[in-house]
This record gives C-alpha cells, structure tokens and sequence, in this order.
C-alpha cells in the first residue's frame, strides 16, 4: 500500500520536462571539422597564386583549439516538439604553414599563421521521443548562421603583414542526441551536431563541423 501511495508522486517527478513549457540550457564540448591540410595548403598556394607569387610549402601544421560551447532556449509545445534558439562557439581551426615565396621582384622565406573561428545564432525545430521516464531521444533539424572569421599574420622575405577576413553563410544544423531527467526540473544533454558548409572568405572555402557536446537544461 506504500508504494501505491508514492506511485502517484513517482509518476509526476519530471512534469516541467516530460509536458512541455520554457527552458534554458548551456553546453560544451569537442570540435571536429572537415578541414584537411591538404586541402588548406593548396588554397594557400592558390591564394599567393594570384598575387604573382610562387609558394612551394616546406611544412604545414593544423589543429584544433579552444572550447566549443552553445547557449540555449527552447520551448517545448508538447511531450514531443519543440523549437530551440541557440547561439554556438565554435573553438578555434589554427593552421601554420612555412616554405619559400618567389616573384618576379625577389622573395625569400615565408611563414603564415591562420586562425579561423565561426560563431552566431542557431534555430532549430526539435523532435523528441519518451523512452523511459527518465531518459528521451531527441533530433534537431534547423539552420546556422555562422560568422567565420579568418585572422592571418604572414612573413615574406622579412615584410610582415596582418589582418582578418570574415563572411557570413546561413549552414543546414542536424543532430541527434539523448536526455536523461535528473529531476522535474533539471535534465543531462549529451548531442552529436552537424554544421553543413560553412564559408570562409580568406581561402575562398567552405568546411563541415561536427560538434560533441554535453549540457544541462533547466526546465520552468
């Protein structure tokens, strides 16, 4: 007969999440990107191209950091719908490259360094599946509109030359991911998210992010 009695508060522990309604939510994570050195160091020699200069790269280096981190809101029209706006950081691409630049007025040895970061809002229609009182499925699909900044410092032959380029591009968002229900409050996210084609003007590229993130909502 005890147990009966708490069956009633055990079944409504998680109302503000399994019903709907406003939340809000942080989340950080690891960043993988499509960018392949390769691909990176031939833009760059493309790039010099165009100035009248003949680049033959000796190394190359690529890597990822900094923290990628996303901050929420989201509200839940139902137990399996929903709509999020988010805004996403997304870390930090560095690249270094050095070899010899040649023109028809000299050249010598030259280093560059680049660091490309994106960043800006996201909106995303949000579909989710009850599997257990406490743990949900969910899928996002929606839109990013990333600011892909491009910062560069270079060194020809001694002459040095700094500066950043940006552009922004509207990107396809997917992602799956799961939830568990800490409390009729408070839920764990863990999400897989896509970022399809994000522009960079600098190189004249384009590159996928693949995002693993991990979170917490509080539901009102």
């Amino acid at each position: 007969m005890a147990a009966l009695a708490l069956l009633p508060l055990l079944l409504s522990a998680a109302p503000a999440v399994a019903d709907g309604g406003l939340y809000l939510g942080a989340s950080g994570g690891y960043t993988l990107d499509s960018y392949r050195r390769t691909d990176l160091n031939s833009a760059l020699v493309g790039n010099f191209a165009a100035s009248d200069y003949q680049l033959v790269l000796s190394s190359a280096s690529l890597r990822d950091q900094g923290t990628p981190w996303a901050l929420e809101a989201g509200y839940r029209f139902s137990s399996y719908f929903g709509l999020e706006a988010s805004y996403l950081e997304l870390g930090s691409l560095r690249y270094a490259a050095s070899g010899t630049a040649t023109s028809q007025f000299g050249g010598g040895k030259t280093d560059v360094d680049l660091d490309i970061k994106s960043r800006g809002p996201a909106l995303a229609l949000v579909g989710t599946l009850p599997l257990t009182n406490d743990w949900n499925v969910e899928a996002r699909l929606g839109a990013y509109e990333g600011k892909t900044i491009t910062a560069f410092a270079a060194d020809v032959a001694g002459t040095r030359s700094s500066g950043s380029e940006s552009q922004t591009s509207a990107s396809l968002l997917a992602s799956v991911g799961a939830q568990y229900i800490v409390s009729a409050h408070w839920l764990v996210r863990l999400d897989y998210t896509h970022l399809n084609s994000l522009g960079e003007k600098l190189l004249g590229q384009s590159f996928n992010v693949d995002l693993l993130t991990a979170g917490v909502l509080y539901a009102f």
